[in-house]
């Protein structure tokens, strides 16, 4: 039985199964491996031999979800995910498409850590590890909001006896009741609640800027590194060069004719469209453009300006890991908390002193 098909096969197989408009056999294509870039698949694992040049070849197993990803390309979710916009992509779509991702993977001859980091790599790409801790995140806020809000008398089941003849017991979801507890006793209650509430909300919020300033930190740390490495001349020399660059950016976004020209490659780049059949329109806009900025660089800089990046820029140093980041965040949440509490106990014991003293006077 066959294993693999080709691009040609498979281009046929959405031909024949497809539910949206169907393009030409090069427009096909095109959908697929962009979808495939946006993912950040290594396309080179679905070709011969892991070989650029090499046919593309994808599992049998994979057609009828390459398929269905052909005609999620011009779904409204399929715009959104093509410009980026994965908050705006169903999450449960977003998912499917990893795991089916994953799945073809796995049929292409990939060791497990080769999969598993693919599967990462599509992960951060669509933001996915984000938006599915987020909507875990909510899920379990809405779980707590159906104690004190139940939509409905929902039931659970529960199973006692032997598996031949069970018997069914069923129990109400969880619920804060009037009827356990009198008004007074949930109005305590509710009160304790809400207190807690607003102080793990207040926790999470400070956790979260202490990993901000964490980052922050970081990134002003190499910043001196990095400057550390010029000298005053090279630093007069960059300033130099920048002041150039901003006073030609003035110039030509001050002529009618490159603003126009920039306002067109700007839609064309941002339209969310397949941008492979405005390539030709792209390349030529690309050419008036840097005419126009030729020109005023000979004119006004004496055709002198870099736009080369210095190599020292490109240096760089790892950041913290994630996980060390949060447990440094909390450590500093808690290690502030400590500091406000003794400061509390002080206050209190000194309080407690002056009245001991202003009842021992008054004796």
């Amino acid at each position: 039985m066959k294993k693999y098909i080709n691009m040609a096969e498979l281009i046929e197989e959405i031909k024949l199964r497809s539910k949206s408009e169907i393009n030409s056999d090069k427009k096909i294509r095109e959908k697929i491996l962009e979808l495939f870039k946006i993912l950040n698949i290594r396309t080179e694992y679905l070709q011969e031999n892991r070989k650029p040049t090499g046919e593309y070849r994808f599992p049998v197993e994979s057609v009828d979800f390459l398929c269905h990803l052909h005609d999620f390309y011009t779904t409204r979710g399929g715009k959104n995910f093509r410009r980026g916009k994965f908050d705006q992509v169903n999450l449960d779509t977003l998912r499917l498409i990893i795991a089916n991702m994953v799945a073809m993977l796995k049929h292409c001859n990939l060791t497990e850590e080769e999969v598993k980091e693919q599967e990462q790599i599509m992960w951060i790409a669509t933001n996915f590890i984000y938006l599915d801790s987020r909507d875990k995140i909510k899920n379990q806020i809405a779980s707590i909001i159906l104690d004190f809000y139940p939509k409905t008398k929902e039931k659970y089941g529960t199973y006692s006896g032997d598996r031949e003849h069970p018997v069914v017991q069923e129990k109400s979801r969880f619920r804060y009741s009037l009827t356990e507890l009198d008004a007074v006793d949930m109005f305590y209650f509710f009160d304790y609640v809400l207190e807690d509430l607003k102080k793990v909300q207040g926790k999470y919020r400070k956790i979260y800027t202490n990993m901000v300033d964490i980052r922050q930190d970081e990134l002003s740390e190499e910043g001196y590194r990095i400057g550390a490495l010029f000298s005053d001349e090279d630093v007069d020399n960059l300033q130099d060069e920048a002041d150039k660059a901003t006073n030609l950016l003035a110039m030509l976004y001050n002529d009618p004719e490159y603003d126009k020209l920039a306002a067109r490659h700007y839609r064309l780049t941002h339209s969310g469209e397949f941008l492979k059949k405005r390539e030709k329109e792209l390349v030529e806009l690309e050419a008036k453009m840097k005419e126009i900025e030729n020109r005023y660089v000979e004119e006004y800089f004496n055709g002198e300006i870099s736009d080369e990046i210095d190599p020292r820029f490109e240096t760089e140093t790892p950041e913290a890991d994630p996980e060390e980041v949060l447990n440094e965040a909390i450590r500093q949440y808690e290690e502030a908390e400590d500091l406000i509490q003794e400061i509390r106990d002080l206050v209190e014991k000194h309080r407690s002193e002056e009245e001991n003293n202003k009842s021992n006077n008054n004796e």
